[in-house]
């Protein structure tokens, strides 16, 4: 997509409920933009044209991400859906299609979690503290693996990951009394 002119708006684009929260960057998959709006208003797969006009290509009425932004992996869009934390599911759509593959109730466990995209596999950052290894597909979730770092509300910063350091950040203070605070994981191979 080539850069359009600085300064201007190429292809403004709302969600259609005035209330909606779009707190999720846009994904941008070539000359495609996923765009993902919470309060009922779903998700859209929005393909840019030469003149920079905007064409919706398919919508996901049942994709509404919080704030979390979704991920793409092997021709699918992964991401949580959800406005409530413990009602919040893993949801799978096909890129191209918008055909949604699957989801799984995996929110009742990391409520809206973020996830980190990684080249082996992805890391999900549940929003009170859990940290966890998935595999995912077009066909499902498996939690490789499971931990729970602490136990804090709005845990909703993405991990950063950075010379095998993984980086999180606890937004609000613990159920143990512990500050708001930035922690440093050694998340290098052993």
């Amino acid at each position: 997509m080539p850069p359009a002119s600085v300064g201007r708006t190429a292809t403004p684009h709302r969600a259609e409920i005035a209330e909606s929260v779009s707190a999720s960057s846009p994904v941008v998959i070539g000359n495609r933009v996923f765009v993902t709006e919470s309060y009922g208003s779903g998700g859209a797969m929005i393909e840019i044209q030469p003149n920079w006009s905007a064409k919706v290509v398919w919508k996901a009425d049942k994709f509404g991400a919080y704030f979390m932004t979704p991920i793409v992996r092997d021709g699918c869009i992964f991401g949580f859906d959800g406005q409530q934390p413990r009602l919040a599911e893993l949801v799978c759509y096909d890129v191209e299609t918008g055909k949604e593959l699957w989801r799984d109730d995996l929110g009742s466990r990391f409520g809206r979690g973020s996830l980190l995209n990684l080249p082996e596999s992805v890391v999900c950052l549940g929003e009170f503290g859990d940290l966890a290894r998935l595999e995912l597909s077009r066909t499902g979730v498996k939690v490789a693996q499971q931990v729970k770092l602490f136990q804090a509300p709005e845990t909703w910063t993405l991990p950063a990951l950075s010379d095998g350091r993984l980086y999180i950040c606890q937004n609000e203070r613990s159920a143990d009394g512990k500050a708001p605070r930035l922690i440093c994981y050694d998340f290098s191979p052993e």
